[in-house]
């Protein structure tokens, strides 16, 4: 199923949806993955409207692929996800006159070029999930003994970016969003201990915002809450995302697939909080020191 589920993100989000909407075309197809969102414009919107690449979602499709393909032996998969950090990089990483990174864009057209109203970017925490996607990818790579020059220099450009938003005092800025609640508790796995540390206390005193019933308005954003709370290590922290878990459980398991608002996110971030393991940093995995 995991093998069948690949192949159709692939082929479906890694093509154009019409010839009215090109994507760049590469050697093996396509470049990117769009969202596929069912609204789409030529130019894309600087928000969430329209279709378009988003790169919140591409990371964590190229982690899952890393995750997948070190479980299933799948080098085929593992060599999608290294096409794909190829085909994106270059366009997702902004650069100074100089050619030295300076960060990543939210969200692109799907052929690749900037939005307008997106042209500008920085130092941000897409970074960091970026580093640990990427690293986790290579990892796989070298775990399954493939042929292949890696992607050490896409890992470099990522982490001289951590560095400069780690000296804005990015690794402190704890957020009360469900969503960045979670993405920031699954991200400190991979920092060194100190900062690992700065941040998890920080994170520790929103807890219980972000942990809150009235999140459930947008389903899958909690039980983002959720899966970082469950990889936190703290028991405190666990604790409140299990009460949070059978509260909301009943709810999410009376309707299906199509019967609801976004119920396709809300059913796959519900199974993933239920079973986090797969988020996990293996022992293998260098730590992220800024």
């Amino acid at each position: 199923a995991a093998k069948q589920l690949v192949a159709a993100v692939h082929d479906c989000l890694g093509n154009p949806r019409s010839p009215d909407f090109p994507m760049r075309e590469v050697e093996h197809g396509h470049a990117g993955l769009r969202i596929g969102k069912e609204r789409a414009e030529r130019v894309s919107d600087p928000g969430m409207k329209f279709d378009g690449m988003y790169w919140h979602y591409i990371d964590k499709w190229i982690f899952a692929l890393a995750r997948y393909a070190r479980v299933a032996n799948d080098k085929d998969a593992l060599q999608h996800g290294l096409r794909l950090v190829r085909q994106v990089h270059p366009y997702f990483l902004k650069r100074d006159e100089r050619g030295r990174p300076l960060g990543l864009y939210w969200k692109m057209n799907v052929d690749l070029t900037t939005i307008p109203g997106r042209e500008r970017t920085g130092p941000n925490g897409d970074a960091v999930a970026g580093t640990i996607a990427y690293t986790a990818l290579d990892g796989a790579r070298v775990a399954l003994g493939m042929e292949d020059a890696g992607i050490q220099q896409e890992i470099s450009d990522l982490l001289s970016v951590v560095r400069n938003y780690a000296s804005m005092g990015g690794f402190q800025m704890a957020s009360d969003d469900p969503l960045g609640f979670g993405l920031q508790y699954w991200e400190a796995q991979f920092y060194v201990p100190n900062h690992a540390e700065l941040l998890s206390s920080e994170l520790r005193k929103l807890a219980k915002t972000a942990l809150h019933p009235r999140h459930f308005g947008l389903p899958f954003r909690l039980y983002g809450a959720i899966i970082g709370a469950r990889l936190s290590g703290d028991d405190n922290v666990a604790s409140l995302a299990e009460q949070l878990v059978s509260r909301v459980t009943r709810e999410e398991m009376s309707s299906s697939c199509g019967e609801v608002p976004h119920s396709g996110i809300n059913k796959v971030m519900f199974a993933t909080a239920l079973l986090p393991t797969s988020f996990k940093r293996l022992a293998d995995e260098s730590l992220i020191d800024p």
